[in-house]
């Protein structure tokens, strides 16, 4: 009686340990999930890369794609503006101007301004933006157009990682909570523009793609026919000579 109480007790421990053996599985599966979101957080965090689609623009995107480019360029010139004034200023005083909120806001009120002068009423658009953990955020209205700003974005998000990676090699990573404050605001706005630079590159191929798309059907403003092609269109819309039409034209999707 007694070796059958002993070999009872024998068959509850197997159990119990095989029990342990699953609460500490269990365990080690949840601590790995745990650990997989916090890593895809930090991913999050420290700016992932975001690639750019391809074969998101098509003949329906010729509009919005000639608009932003039309955007991007008054953009451009107004930065240039800005950076001649901003020039000017530190010729005076001896010493160059560093990135601060004043300045910056100033300057993209007034890059707000050229944009909306160049932007038709209603017409697509989007934003975009770098965290100061170089993380990109950015929405568009089609997804066409939130390749260009997407474009725009990976050139300021590298750009950030260069820069806090050189302040790191030189012990200053904790001095700046925004990587800008150690740029002066030249090279700021002047890594906006090369953001704008690599947009005509994404618009400028886009739109050689979405003027072969033969998809879609283009009226003129002027004629007032309807084509095949955007390209067709651009060649027959033109103004008859002697005429009080306008020269300028557009040829807008039917």
């Amino acid at each position: 009686m007694h070796l059958l109480h002993m070999e009872g007790n024998s068959n509850e421990d197997g159990v119990g340990i095989l029990l342990i053996i699953a609460v500490i599985v269990t365990i080690i599966a949840i601590a790995a999930i745990i650990f997989a979101v916090l890593s895809v957080n930090q991913a999050h965090k420290a700016g992932a890369d975001v690639p750019v689609a391809a074969g998101t623009c098509s003949c329906k995107d010729i509009n919005d794609l000639e608009n932003r480019l039309n955007v991007v360029n008054a953009a451009i010139a107004e930065y240039q503006n800005g950076i001649a004034d901003v020039n000017a200023h530190d010729a005076e005083v001896g010493k160059p101007t560093m990135y601060n909120e004043g300045t910056w806001n100033d300057e993209q009120a007034n890059v707000l301004i050229a944009i909306k002068a160049a932007l038709p009423n209603g017409a697509h658009t989007g934003h975009g933006d770098t965290t100061t953990d170089c993380g990109t955020v950015v929405s568009a209205d089609t997804p066409c157009l939130q390749g260009s700003f997407q474009t725009h974005e990976n050139v300021h998000r590298a750009t950030c990682q260069r820069v806090i990676r050189q302040l790191s090699d030189a012990g200053k990573g904790s001095q700046f909570q925004n990587f800008k404050e150690s740029m002066t605001m030249v090279d700021v706005w002047n890594d906006e523009i090369a953001g704008y630079n690599a947009e005509i590159e994404y618009i400028n191929k886009n739109l050689a793609t979405a003027k072969s798309d033969t998809s879609c059907k283009w009226e003129c403003d002027v004629d007032h026919k309807s084509y095949d092609s955007h390209e067709e269109c651009e060649r027959s819309c033109r103004p008859t000579l002697g005429s009080n039409i306008k020269l300028g034209f557009r040829c807008s999707q039917v």
